[in-house]
């Protein structure tokens, strides 16, 4: 039920993109609300960015790839509490059959040695993230998103840019979509990890 709630509304959501010029969508997974006795409890969005609101930045930099910079991009909540969606229900019934109860990270294995952030976000945080990948990725393959805006990137990302969204993209993009990101991830977002731990 989670797939198909999230192929349709994100098909819906990106049918509304009225710009012309948008080079990335990403979708936001964040884990601050609080549901049905669930803390951590995530919300999705979906944002996306035009070449005009970031002014034609350079191919690799952060103001084109850091969605914190895209303060002009119109987001669309596809599980929210705040916001009172249908996916948050949806999102809650698939946390209750995959039988997870509490949402928290395990903070013993957050961490290796050299204190490098090595968790996988709290519980079911990495698996829901995998499921909207692979929604992305059919999107993809079915050639929506290069029919409406050319061959451009859906990225699947948290504010801290954490190491496993490499994952995340990777699973959504396969056919080169993403690859300016990769390279602005691998220099720029990187190191801003590494200032921020």
């Amino acid at each position: 039920m989670l797939k198909q709630y999230l192929y349709k509304e994100i098909l819906n959501h990106i049918n509304e993109i009225a710009e012309d010029d948008v080079y990335a969508i990403s979708i936001l997974v964040e884990c601050n609300n609080c549901y049905k006795g669930f803390e951590n409890f995530p919300s999705i969005v979906m944002l996306y960015n035009t070449e005009k609101d970031c002014d034609n930045a350079p191919e690799c930099s952060e103001e084109r790839w850091n969605i914190a910079e895209w303060d002009n991009s119109e987001e669309f909540f596809l599980a929210d509490e705040d916001e009172c969606v249908d996916g948050t229900e949806v999102l809650y019934q698939w946390f209750v059959s995959q039988e997870i109860s509490e949402i928290r990270e395990d903070e013993s294995s957050m961490y290796d040695d050299d204190m490098n952030y090595i968790g996988k976000g709290p519980t079911g945080y990495y698996d829901l993230c995998c499921e909207i990948a692979g929604v992305v990725n059919q999107i993809q393959n079915e050639d929506i998103i290069r029919d409406k805006f050319k061959n451009i990137p859906i990225l699947i990302v948290d504010y801290d840019y954490s190491w496993y969204i490499v994952d995340f993209v990777k699973i959504a993009n396969t056919n080169g979509q993403a690859e300016k990101f990769f390279e602005y991830y691998k220099n720029d977002a990187k190191m801003y990890i590494q200032l921020i731990i």
